[in-house]
């Protein structure tokens, strides 16, 4: 059904290279891609409040592992099972669609971010393909490595911030120590990457479209 409508739309607007080879792929040829936008200047961090939270997090100092959002397909539970063994502090954050034995943070969006920037590794595994990757792109831009599926549109973000791709569970340890050990130069390429995604940007990208539309 979205296809026929596509076909016959002035303009079909995407976030992601994955989305627009997708629809192309389909003969879909009137595709724009926008990449979403974030406010850049909310990942200015008080370091002195992300320590903290580190240590409010782990006191005793073990890496913190923020295992993304306990929610259906986005693959949190096995992830948990498959990281469960390690020496390390696992969180979960924003919706909750079922219950693990880990700490659930459910904050305002400041305080969300600062999560992120204080966590050692984000992990998305996510098992459908994304249009985008809004969390990876948070984490990304708060400087902390991502280890993931890399499904759909997370891919650009992924390969572009030269972060691990893990495509199968068994895997998933040995791409969370990976990250651990290169956390320095993965939340630096992570950021690099994702820093050119503005909201400036998006909002000139969006307002070029409407140009071009009759």
């Amino acid at each position: 059904m979205f296809l026929k409508r596509a076909a016959h739309a002035s303009r079909v607007v995407v976030v992601s290279d994955y989305w627009k080879q997708f629809l192309n792929n389909h003969g879909i040829t009137n595709v724009s891609k926008v990449h979403n936008g974030l406010p850049i200047e909310n990942f200015d961090f008080d370091q002195e409040k992300v320590d903290k939270l580190k240590k409010e997090l782990s006191p005793d100092d073990k890496p913190i592992i923020h295992l993304g959002i306990p929610a259906k397909l986005k693959g949190t539970k096995k992830a948990y099972h498959e990281l469960k063994g390690m020496d390390a502090k696992f969180i979960t954050t924003g919706r909750k669609d079922y219950h693990l034995p880990v700490e659930h943070l459910n904050p305002d969006y400041e305080g969300y971010l600062r999560i992120l920037a204080a966590a050692d590794v984000v992990v998305s595994m996510s098992q459908f393909d994304e249009g985008w990757g809004l969390f990876v792109h948070e984490a990304l831009l708060a400087g902390t490595p991502v280890v993931g599926t890399g499904r759909g549109g997370m891919s650009e973000l992924l390969n572009g911030g030269d972060q691990i791709v893990c495509e199968e569970f068994s895997d998933l340890k040995s791409s969370v120590r990976k990250a651990l050990d290169m956390k320095e130069s993965l939340g630096k390429s992570g950021h690099q990457f994702v820093k050119q995604f503005s909201v400036e940007r998006m909002v000139s990208g969006w307002d070029q479209i409407f140009k071009e539309i009759p």
